[in-house]
């Protein structure tokens, strides 16, 4: 129930974002976390989440306008009823770490 402040790196600056911490449900911890499919161009998508991550190659980097050191991974489609539209993500966001450990592939973040 408290509110913290999130950075959030989007577009080569850092905007903070005001977060309820919540507990999840119990069933929700009990449950086995749902895998990501993998798509045939390599993406991973989270379903669960609501949305789809590709690896940052050459073609990414045209479509999103991403630098050429860029790492990570993009964001290449989210759900508009999914919990990751409903915090902001968009197509084109990068994703460089996930719970303070480096994201290279889509494969990390399974």
């Amino acid at each position: 129930g408290r509110v913290v402040s999130l950075g959030v790196w989007r577009h080569g600056h850092v905007l903070t974002v005001p977060v309820t911490v919540g507990a999840l449900p119990e069933e929700a911890a009990e449950a086995p976390a749902p895998k990501p499919a993998a798509t045939a161009q390599g993406n991973v998508q989270l379903q669960g989440m609501g949305f789809t991550v590709g690896a940052i190659d050459d073609v990414a980097r045209q479509k999103y306008s991403l630098a050429e050191g860029q790492k990570g991974v993009v964001v290449t489609a989210v759900a508009a009823d999914g919990p990751a539209a409903d915090r902001g993500l968009r197509p084109g966001d990068v994703i460089t770490e996930v719970q303070q450990s480096e994201v290279a592939s889509p494969a990390d973040l399974r």
